[in-house]
């Protein structure tokens, strides 16, 4: 249940993160498609066939998180470049 919570905390938190961005500024829906990615392969972790199976898939997720907190951060970049 404890995994639950801080899954939906952390979708909270990349929606606040990523959603103003792709709103706001930069209009491009990759991102939050990684970080949706990400998400899927955390949750699909939580089924827990085998540790194995847990692990890989929640270090994948993680990463799709991480990159797509990158691929906002570069969107970002290239629209501060061209606004100037």
């Amino acid at each position: 249940m404890i995994e639950w919570v801080f899954i939906s905390l952390g979708i909270v938190f990349l929606l606040t993160s990523l959603w103003p961005s792709y709103k706001t500024i930069h209009h491009k829906t990759k991102p939050l498609k990684i970080a949706l990615l990400g998400f899927a392969f955390i949750a699909i972790g939580r089924l827990h066939f085998t540790h194995l199976w847990e692990v890989s898939n929640t270090v994948i997720g993680a990463t799709l998180l991480a990159l797509a907190h990158y691929a906002n951060w570069k969107l970002l970049r290239i629209a501060t470049k061209q606004n100037h």
